[in-house]
C-alpha cells in the first residue's frame, strides 16, 4: 500500500545513510526542520525502515576487546582474526601499524626493540605526512638476523615518519659478560646521550618472548648454561626488551639484572603509552606476566590469544552482548 508518509521517512534515511548527507542538508532539501529531519530518522528505524546489521565476527571480536579492557586493566585492545591457515604475527602486525599511524602524535619519543613481530609491524607502516617523531632503541642487539634487528626496526619507524635525522641507535650488545663492562659502557658518552633520550620516551612498542628465548640467546653466546639454570631457578616465564620477568611480572633477580644495557623494567613501566603487538598461545604466559606487572597499557593481538588470556584470567568468556 502507497504511503506517502512511509516514503517520506525512507527518503530521508536514504539520503542520511546511504548518501552520507547530513541532516541541516536534507532539511534544505525537503523544506523542513533539522528537528522534524532528527524525529523522521528516529521513527524510521522504530517502525523499520532502518536496519542495522553488525558482522558477527566484528562484533565478536569487539566483545574481545570490551573483555580485555575490563578484565585486564588495560587501556584499550585491538584484536584481529587471521584465517586459520594464515600466520597470525602479519594480521596482527599490520593492525598494529595502522594503530600507529592514527595514534602516534607529531613530536613523540618512540621507544622500540627488536624481533620479528616489531619488524613485520614497521614494515607495514605507510609513509606518514606531516608527523615528525624521535625513534630510539630501548635495549642493546641480541638478534644475529639483520632483518630483525633492533637497528632495523628503529630505521624501519623514523623512516615511514621521515624522520631519519632523529632516529638514536644502541651500538652496543644487549647482555653484557659482567655488570662492570655493562657499566662502563654506559659511561661513554654516545651511550649516555641515547639512553637519556630512552629515559625519555612517551611511547614504547614491543613485543614478548616466551622462556624459549633464553634458548635461542643461549645458542647465539649471549647466555651460559649457568644463565639459563639461574632463570628457571628464578621461575622466569618469559621476557621483554631481554628483561626476564616471573609470573608476577616482576623481573628475575638474577646477574642477568645487571648486565642488561637497557631501561629497566621500573623506567619501562612509568613510560605513558606501552604499546604490546604480539600473537600467539606461547605468548599468553609472558603477556600475562607483563600485564600483572603494569607493562602494557595498550594490546594488540590475535582472537585465539586474547581468549587464552581471559580464560586464564576468569574462566571461558562470555559475550558481553550476550543480554542485548
Amino acid at each position: 500500500m502507497y504511503s506517502s508518509e512511509l516514503n517520506r521517512l525512507a527518503l530521508m534515511a536514504c539520503l542520511h545513510y546511504r548518501e552520507g548527507w547530513t541532516k541541516d542538508e536534507i532539511a534544505r532539501y525537503l523544506g523542513v526542520s533539522r528537528f522534524k529531519v532528527m524525529r523522521g530518522l528516529r521513527e524510521a528505524k522504530e517502525r523499520g525502515i532502518i536496519r542495522f546489521d553488525i558482522d558477527s565476527s566484528l562484533l565478536s571480536r569487539a566483545s574481545l576487546e570490551v573483555e580485555l579492557v575490563r578484565v585486564l586493566g588495560i587501556r584499550a585492545a585491538l584484536v584481529v582474526t587471521a584465517p586459520p591457515e594464515a600466520e597470525a604475527i602479519s594480521y596482527v602486525a599490520a593492525a598494529g601499524a595502522e594503530y600507529l599511524q592514527s595514534s602516534i602524535p607529531n613530536g613523540a619519543i618512540v621507544g622500540v626493540s627488536w624481533g620479528p613481530t616489531p619488524r613485520q609491524t614497521v614494515a607495514a607502516l605507510r609513509k606518514q605526512q606531516g608527523k615528525q617523531i624521535t625513534v630510539v632503541e630501548l635495549v642493546g642487539g641480541v638478534s644475529s638476523n639483520a632483518i630483525d634487528s633492533g637497528h632495523a626496526v628503529a630505521l624501519g619507524l623514523a623512516q615511514a615518519f621521515e624522520s631519519e635525522d632523529h632516529c638514536h641507535l644502541l651500538e652496543c650488545p644487549a647482555i653484557l659478560r659482567r655488570q662492570e663492562l655493562r657499566d662502563s659502557l654506559l659511561d661513554e658518552q654516545p651511550l649516555r646521550a641515547t639512553m637519556a633520550v630512552a629515559k625519555a620516551a612517551d611511547t614504547v612498542i614491543f613485543s614478548t618472548g616466551d622462556f624459549n628465548f633464553s634458548l635461542v640467546l643461549l645458542e647465539a653466546g649471549y647466555l651460559t648454561s649457568e644463565d639459563v639454570a639461574e632463570l628457571r631457578r628464578a621461575n622466569a616465564v618469559g621476557s621483554m626488551y631481554a628483561r626476564f620477568l616471573d609470573a608476577d611480572g616482576v623481573e628475575c633477580d638474577t646477574s642477568l639484572k645487571g648486565r642488561t644495557l637497557g631501561l629497566s623494567v621500573e623506567e619501562i613501566k612509568s613510560v605513558p603509552h606501552k604499546i604490546c603487538i604480539t600473537s600467539g598461545q606461547n605468548k599468553i604466559e609472558p603477556v600475562h606476566a607483563a600485564l600483572k606487572g603494569g607493562l602494557i597499557d595498550i594490546l594488540i593481538t590475535d582472537e585465539a590469544t586474547a581468549t587464552g588470556l581471559l580464560s586464564r584470567e576468569q574462566g571461558p568468556t562470555k559475550p558481553v552482548y550476550s543480554k542485548l
